[in-house]
């Protein structure tokens, strides 16, 4: 094409990226039914060009998967169909990479930056002078269990923002942790090591609890979509009366304002994002409405 789609910051998994939009890009233009409609090029691929600057770790996010090659050498291979889903490959300044792309329903965006070598890490000694206050704060607890549900690619945040509630926030009587068939084996010790105080709930036994409570594709549904997982953490899997809490929030002051908000409401949402389209594509299947997602924004 004469032309380039231009790129936008937008965050993966709490991480900002260099997003493309690609059904956004194509549907440009175009009059459409409806606002989240158009686009879509089923079945088809793109391929785009990147040159790298500093060498380094590209991170990236597909959805759905893609090709990555470097002077005709394969780096990258992914040709399922997912939501937006987080892998890396180690490059050097100079390397002329080629990706392509495809699409298979819904959803279809390629975002990423570039960690350099010489990014400084945070290590898990980060945070071990505050273990102490966690337990002790534990030991008192004022407020219900608590669940997080997260893919462990980024250890360090994930034990902050639990780390953030208990002290800041509240002290709960539990703490359950969901999750585990997605973390390394280094993000796993550093939740042991930061969290003993949390159960590691098996996510074999989470399956087989949901397998008793609804159907086999429901259990293929979690086992293969993240978000229907979460949502099955959250509604089917004990504690019933929890907080549930992602890995990108952080707690720095008490949470009296949302309680008291829960008094009036039965659902409380920060309106900093609308993800009807990814929540529409997840579910269509057992709601085909075309309208708007109320709870958007």
């Amino acid at each position: 094409m004469p032309f380039r789609p231009p790129p936008r910051w937008e965050t993966s998994d709490s991480e900002p990226c260099w997003t493309i939009d690609w059904r956004d890009w194509f549907r440009s233009g175009l009059a459409y039914w409806e606002p989240h409609l158009g686009g879509e090029m089923r079945g088809f691929h793109i391929v785009f060009q990147l040159l790298i600057h500093r060498s380094g770790t590209l991170v990236f996010y597909d959805d759905d998967g893609c090709i990555i090659r470097r002077n005709g050498e394969i780096l990258h291979t992914d040709r399922t169909a997912h939501p937006p889903v987080r892998s890396e490959i180690a490059v050097r300044a100079g390397d002329h990479l080629e990706v392509a792309q495809w699409q298979y329903y819904g959803g279809w965006t390629w975002g990423a930056r570039l960690d350099s070598v010489e990014e400084a890490r945070p290590s898990t000694e980060s945070l071990f002078p505050y273990l102490d206050a966690v337990r002790r704060r534990l030991m008192a607890p004022d407020g219900p269990p608590f669940k997080m549900y997260f893919s462990g690619q980024t250890p360090l945040r994930t034990v902050l923002c639990c780390y953030s509630m208990i002290l800041n926030g509240y002290s709960p009587s539990e703490v359950h942790i969901f999750g585990e068939y997605q973390w390394s084996e280094q993000s796993r010790e550093c939740f042991e090591m930061l969290l003993p105080f949390a159960q590691i709930v098996p996510t074999g036994a989470v399956l087989e609890h949901i397998d008793t409570l609804g159907t086999t594709q429901l259990v293929e549904w979690a086992r293969t979509r993240w978000g229907v997982m979460k949502t099955c953490v959250a509604l089917l899997c004990s504690p019933e009366v929890f907080c549930l809490m992602d890995n990108d929030v952080f707690i720095l002051d008490r949470v009296e304002e949302g309680l008291r908000a829960f008094e009036r409401c039965n659902l409380v949402f920060a309106p900093d994002a609308d993800y009807s389209d990814e929540y529409a594509a997840v579910w269509s299947t057992v709601d085909a409405t075309s309208a708007p997602l109320k709870t958007g924004r």
